[in-house]
């Protein structure tokens, strides 16, 4: 057959050469853009082929370019040279010969030229990449010339079609979270961390803010012992302070200004200005103002600009670390309590969005902030113990009743269901 065929050996080491030169580029491609951003920045500025990695990844579209375009020549030289072979070796091995010639190219080049590379790369892309990246460098700074147009030309594209820098949105970013834990690359509490942090923005302050019915609010024509018996019986360091009408809030009395006032002064003296925060701003701009106003309380007003709540930059905190207890924190019941296998009890000034998550069901968007609201929401009315709800899988029964809110409920996985009907329905 070599008779037949000139130069056979020569053009099969020439596919041989140009099978290995596209497993190198497709290998190339996969082990630099492998390094994550921590590791390539650890390599900066050192020397050898740790160095060269990092002034690769600099550029990152520069690389990506001479990668793409080596491997293009080699494919698009292997196809040619295989062709022309082919065509020598018709009359040879027929019509059906050629064919299977072909197909047996074609699949050299995928399962040689293109899955075992980048398989091999991405498990040994540390190493692999300190030998690949002298070669690469050295290749990138030849085809300069033709990349750089093309570089360029990529850039001009992409700024036509929109292809510039563009933030990550929410849920980018909490899937880049999640996938960081599971990869073992952020600790676990630390993930949770960031995917709170990243939610901050979705968050408003009203789900957060001690409503206006719960805020125990302090009259400073009252006297200065009667202030700091009402410290006492409420645990706390902070209270809301009117002057006689429980509707105009004039600010805030905390427990150390009383402590280390002078026995004669008045509460009203010591009281200090807060400012007000609308009720449908997100817990990252509360946090960004209350930085910016050194406070670390503030009111919560409605759109008629009536307070509605109450709101701690400890509340705001706990959205992303967790729960801070400290020397006022009471004792309280769990929010959500296991009671039986499917059944539980829930405090009705628990968060909806909380609820929702430990039970892992749609987060209901009907412009309520806890479980007691949706079951009103769902109601239509003022609820009285026995009433029941159901939403999803579960019946959210009234347990308890206190100042016109469901105060403790009972939750029973059910099966089927439509959200919003009754119980049996």
């Amino acid at each position: 057959m070599s008779s037949d065929v000139p130069d056979l050996p020569v053009r099969i080491s020439v596919l041989a050469a140009c099978l290995a030169l596209s497993a190198f580029f497709s290998a190339a491609e996969t082990v630099l853009f492998s390094f994550q951003p921590d590791e390539v920045e650890r390599r900066r500025g050192a020397a050898g082929a740790d160095g060269v990695i990092a002034a690769l990844r600099d550029r990152p579209r520069r690389l990506l370019i001479t990668v793409l375009f080596g491997n293009m020549v080699v494919n698009v030289l292997f196809y040619s040279v295989s062709f022309l072979l082919f065509l020598d070796l018709g009359p040879t091995v027929g019509r059906g010969g050629v064919l299977a010639l072909s197909v047996a190219s074609l699949f050299c080049v995928l399962l040689f030229g293109e899955v075992v590379p980048k398989n091999v790369a991405v498990t040994f892309y540390r190493p692999l990449g300190r030998l690949m990246a002298w070669p690469l460098l050295v290749l990138q700074t030849v085809l300069l010339p033709i990349v750089w147009p093309l570089e360029r030309a990529a850039d001009a594209v992409a700024a036509v079609i929109g292809g510039g820098v563009h933030p990550l949105h929410t849920e980018e970013l909490r899937l880049l979270v999640s996938l960081g834990a599971q990869e073992g690359t952020v600790e676990p509490g630390l993930g949770q961390m960031l995917a709170d942090v990243v939610g901050l923005g979705e968050v408003c302050v009203s789900e957060l803010m001690v409503p206006r019915v719960e805020m125990h609010g302090f009259d400073v024509r009252r006297s200065r012992s009667d202030l700091l018996a009402a410290f006492r019986e409420l645990r706390t360091d902070v209270v809301p302070a009117y002057d006689g009408d429980p509707e105009e809030m004039l600010g805030v009395l905390h427990v150390k200004d009383v402590l280390f006032s002078r026995p004669e002064t008045s509460p009203a003296d010591v009281v200090q200005p807060i400012p007000y925060l609308p009720e449908t701003i997100t817990v990252e701009r509360a946090l960004a103002q209350c930085r910016r106003e050194h406070c670390k309380t503030a009111f919560v007003v409605d759109e008629h600009g009536s307070v509605v709540g109450f709101v701690t930059m400890e509340a705001l905190l706990e959205e992303i670390v967790g729960e801070i207890a400290n020397e006022y924190t009471p004792e309280e019941p769990p929010e959500l309590e296991s009671l039986d296998e499917g059944v539980f009890r829930v405090l009705g000034g628990m968060n909806l969005r909380d609820w929702a998550e430990a039970l892992d069901v749609e987060t209901p968007s009907l412009g309520v902030d806890t479980v007691g609201g949706l079951v009103m929401a769902l109601l239509d009315r003022i609820p009285v113990e026995g009433d029941c709800v159901r939403w999803g899988a579960f019946e959210l029964t009234v347990e308890a009743v206190a100042d016109r809110r469901a105060v403790s409920l009972i939750v029973r996985q059910v099966p089927g269901g439509a959200a919003g009907g009754g119980c049996g329905a």
